[in-house]
């Protein structure tokens, strides 16, 4: 695999120097870090079909930085870095680090907006390479009366493994979001809708997915603090190859895997000073599978507290 620290980190590094001398007026930098405690009542990795009985606690940390710069009145970039610990107090095997870059370039026509980004994570489980994934997007989005957003997007998406070559993959997908703001834009509903074809190295990990998530947001003060809550829904469907026996073959039967999940969650942000918030979740999961093992429950719940500078 190739190592995440040779040429995203320097990529990001120049944009932001460049970007600081060139145009140093119009350039936003932010820097975000996030820490907390999250308890997984049903360990899971997903990405291995990997579904355990236990639970556990982990100690959460984040540190990001972001790049905004406007390079003219209609192109702006984005940038961001960040570095992201899952230390799991009683299985380490779960452990789960994530470093993260991304890019978002953008160009505003006289009544919409397209734009391409990139998005690359590198994943350490248990402090051994264990995933990178790539996603390339071209979009075009269209604001219609300050109210109602509408985008459209495709996606190129790669996985490669450190040790299970047979599971890389590429994917090719379409995206169709939709915002509505109301209440002088402190609320919105949103709902997405995707399409993917992913073909992996070894074909029984083939599938076409279908995914649907809607989201509540609403923005307001309470106890003299800006506050927020979201209410989010999420529904997942996978049709994988089918595979076929000798056996099943001579009787005419088919045996295909099928998985579909329901996710529910809730999330209240609030407020301390400008700079520091209190962020609490709770996300509850329904798991089917054609496959028993892959049948199950999760549910997690969060607390962190975010610094923005």
């Amino acid at each position: 695999m190739k190592k995440f620290n040779q040429p995203l980190i320097i990529s990001t590094l120049m944009v932001s120097a460049i970007a600081s001398v060139v145009h140093a007026d119009a350039v936003d930098v932010t820097w975000e870090i996030n820490t907390g405690i999250k308890h997984d009542d049903t360990l899971t990795i997903a990405e291995l079909d990997q579904v355990s009985e236990q639970s556990d606690v982990a100690l959460t940390l984040q540190g990001e930085a972001k790049v905004k710069w406007q390079i003219s009145d209609k192109l702006t970039l984005k940038s961001n870095l960040s570095y992201q610990v899952n230390d799991y107090q009683t299985y380490d095997t779960y452990d789960l680090n994530l470093a993260k870059v991304a890019f978002d370039l953008d160009y505003r026509l006289a009544g919409s907006t397209i734009g391409t980004s990139y998005y690359f994570v590198d994943a350490e489980l248990n402090n051994d390479d264990f995933l990178q994934f790539s996603q390339n997007s071209v979009y075009w989005s269209k604001l219609y009366n300050q109210r109602y957003l509408l985008r459209f997007s495709t996606d190129y998406k790669r996985k490669e493994f450190a040790n299970l070559t047979d599971r890389d993959a590429t994917s090719f997908g379409v995206s169709n979001q939709h915002f509505f703001f109301f209440n002088q834009a402190k609320s919105f509903v949103s709902l997405n809708l995707n399409i993917d074809n992913e073909n992996a190295s070894d074909n029984q990990f083939d599938y076409r997915g279908l995914g649907v998530r809607a989201l509540y947001s609403h923005s307001f003060v309470g106890w003299d603090h800006d506050q927020q809550i979201q209410f989010g829904w999420q529904f997942n469907k996978r049709d994988y190859e089918p595979t076929i026996t000798e056996e099943q073959f001579s009787s005419n039967l088919e045996s295909q895997r099928k998985d579909k999940s329901q996710v529910v969650d809730a999330q209240w942000i609030f407020e301390i000073t400008p700079s520091w918030s209190l962020n609490t979740k709770v996300e509850y999961g329904n798991y089917d599978s054609t496959i028993e093992s892959l049948n199950y429950d999760e549910t997690v719940s969060s607390l962190s507290i975010k610094g923005t500078f």
